[in-house]
């Protein structure tokens, strides 16, 4: 089933599932899609545009994969700027970009996975492997104090752990992007 909401594309910034990320706006329409999303208390679809360089925005300059959001927290600056933090809720793939009144709406299907594990067993090695890998990161990279303990995570909800490394760890915005679109839970853990 699709569904249909106010659609931000940003540049350089990816938000992921389960993340809170601060982003500054300050091109018009986007301020406009900002306030009208706050007016009508939906959620933002928000996606990664590919050729920043580029000022018009259609589906071919935009990244399919994306995520919705809900908006925490704004805060206008005397710059004409907003700054805006952001709660990454659920991934979504871009079916439709349109636009109407300066305001750009997305058609967007909600991507679910399913459970990849066919046993306990292997769900448990999956996970020592992964919380093995993550403890090193950690230690080589001094940049992920922020990001939070192994002990925090969760077998029981693997792809919302996978979520959390992934919005935390020092990747540019296109590795991130690159990250969201890989539907399989598999090719995630690699």
């Amino acid at each position: 089933m699709n569904d249909k909401t106010i659609a931000l594309v940003l540049k350089g910034s990816v938000v992921m599932p389960h993340i809170m990320v601060p982003i500054v706006l300050g091109k018009a329409n986007s301020i406009k899609a900002l306030e009208r999303a706050l007016l009508e208390e939906k959620e933002i679809a928000v996606f990664l545009q590919k050729d920043i360089d580029l000022d018009s925005i259609d589906i071919n300059n935009v990244h399919l994969y994306g995520t919705l959001v809900k908006v925490i927290e704004i805060a206008k600056n005397n710059k004409g700027t907003i700054k805006v933090l952001l709660e990454g809720k659920s991934k979504i793939y871009l079916e439709q970009l349109e636009e109407a009144e300066d305001i750009l709406y997305a058609t967007y299907r909600m991507l679910v996975s399913t459970d990849m594990f066919e046993s306990n067993l292997e769900r448990e090695i999956a996970w020592k492997n992964f919380l093995k890998y993550y403890v090193k990161y950690q230690q080589v990279n001094r940049r992920v104090s922020d990001a939070p303990e192994p002990k925090s995570f969760s077998t029981e909800d693997f792809e919302l752990s996978l979520d959390i490394v992934a919005g935390n760890i020092v990747v540019s915005a296109l590795d991130r992007q690159q990250y969201l679109s890989i539907e399989d839970m598999f090719q995630r853990l690699s």
